[in-house]
């Protein structure tokens, strides 16, 4: 700050006094700081953006270098998993659908049987 006001008294301008010049570069000074804050943020902000877009990818090819080793074991994925329980599931209502009808008949018939004895 003291070189400023050095400068300032070199000057050969002595239109305006000395400290409105230094006020003027002080708040000069003030907008650069905030001017380079402003693009400091916007900087890290959009490397940020670039390094989650980089690691979102890096993920995606890891899941699915781990997928593809996983297929190449046998072992299933997910979506072979979800669509055998699926299965299970239906196949389980027709078996309680069926043991019901069974239980069902074999009342229905135990009930003609005794019918026909009396």
């Amino acid at each position: 700050m003291l070189l400023d006001l050095a400068a300032c008294e070199r000057r050969a301008d002595f239109s305006r006094p000395c400290g409105a010049r230094f006020t003027d570069l002080a708040a000069q000074v003030t907008v650069d700081e905030r001017l380079a804050d402003m693009r400091e943020k916007a900087i890290g902000t959009r490397l940020g953006e670039m390094a989650t877009g980089t690691w979102d990818k890096l993920e995606q090819v890891f899941e699915e270098r781990v997928a593809r080793a996983l297929h190449s074991l046998s072992v299933p994925s997910r979506k072979d998993i979800d669509v055998l329980s699926k299965r299970v599931a239906e196949l389980t209502e027709i078996a309680k659908k069926l043991s019901h009808e069974e239980e069902e008949h074999h009342t229905t018939r135990g009930r003609a049987h005794k019918a026909k004895v009396e």
